[in-house]
């Protein structure tokens, strides 16, 4: 039989054995495990990198495409805009050849209505005018010669009445279309004239104005502010109800000023102009002025045109 001893120290020897061969398995399964979790852990790391590098390429690609797009998109929009310049251009090129075009041909119109005029002027005052006075000469004799006739005499002194009242009134016509003393008198002595036949035919007083005035204005400029005057004192006289007008004409070395005021029920100046303030501003336009309204509704009008002048086209008197 073995000693009790002998047993404890082999069941020693055994348990120690054990327990040294259970902790080189727990050592080999844990070496095991953290190669196995090692190779897991490189798997999805190399899975996270090739996920990366094809999500980074993908998003290159994205933004590559991306600023393809936007520069594609800034090109076309940069062209559009070229596009649409040039198409404005060529418009507002076309807009302003016709405008230019219309001006011309406004020129020419008002230049062949003031030819127009000059030569009706001159017809019915060279023409008509001679042969009326004339007639009247005529009459007169005949009148004369009639004296033992009464019922003669009194029948040639009405023809007599009517031709002289329709020689005033051709002379009148003449005038209106064309004063032959806007050329053979000059500017102020034209206006002068016409504002003592509005102040004659009208209520309206007016007062005409001068300072140094040339008398070598060109035609263009003694036409322009000729009419715009007429212009102006028609209206005055239809359309304001006005009873005091004044005309002023100032000529500088760089430029002649016109100013027509009147007193009547005047108007709201920013309301559309008539026929009459267009026509006048065309004129002034034409030389290359500036022309002016300024009215209130009860305060009168006032219009002002300044021609530019150089001294070379007249002499200042």
């Amino acid at each position: 039989a073995r000693k009790p001893g002998a047993r404890g120290r082999s069941a020693k020897s055994f348990n120690a054995e054990n327990v040294a061969a259970v902790q080189k398995k727990i050592l080999d399964w844990s070496g095991k495990l953290r190669a196995w979790n090692g190779e897991r852990l490189g798997n999805v790391d190399r899975t996270l990198m090739t996920e990366f590098a094809g999500a980074q390429g993908g998003l290159r690609r994205a933004l590559a495409i991306g600023l393809g797009s936007g520069l594609l998109l800034v090109l076309a929009g940069t062209a559009y805009i070229v596009r649409l310049e040039r198409q404005t251009h060529s418009r507002y090129t076309q807009l302003a050849q016709s405008q230019h075009a219309l001006q011309q041909l406004s020129a020419r119109l008002v230049d062949a209505q003031e030819t127009e005029r000059r030569a009706i002027s001159r017809e019915l005052h060279d023409e008509i005018g001679q042969a009326l006075g004339a007639l009247l000469v005529d009459l007169g004799r005949l009148s004369t010669a009639s004296n033992d006739r009464p019922e003669v005499k009194t029948q040639l002194e009405n023809m007599k009445g009517i031709t002289e009242r329709t020689f005033q009134a051709v002379r009148n016509v003449a005038l209106l279309l064309r004063p032959s003393m806007l050329d053979d008198l000059g500017l102020v002595a034209a206006l002068e004239w016409q504002g003592r036949e509005v102040s004659r035919r009208t209520e309206m007083e007016v007062e005409v104005q001068s300072e140094n005035v040339s008398d070598a204005l060109p035609d263009e400029y003694k036409t322009c502010i000729y009419r715009l005057v007429q212009e102006a004192l028609s209206n005055a006289v239809r359309h304001s109800g006005a009873k005091n007008a004044k005309v002023m004409v100032l000529q500088s070395a760089k430029s002649v000023a016109v100013r027509v005021s009147d007193d009547g029920r005047g108007f709201s100046s920013h309301r559309t102009r008539g026929l009459g303030l267009l026509g006048m501003e065309e004129r002034v336009k034409r030389l290359a002025g500036t022309f002016t309204v300024e009215s209130t509704p009860g305060h009168g009008v006032t219009l002002t045109a300044e021609l530019p002048f150089s001294s070379n086209n007249g002499r200042t008197s």
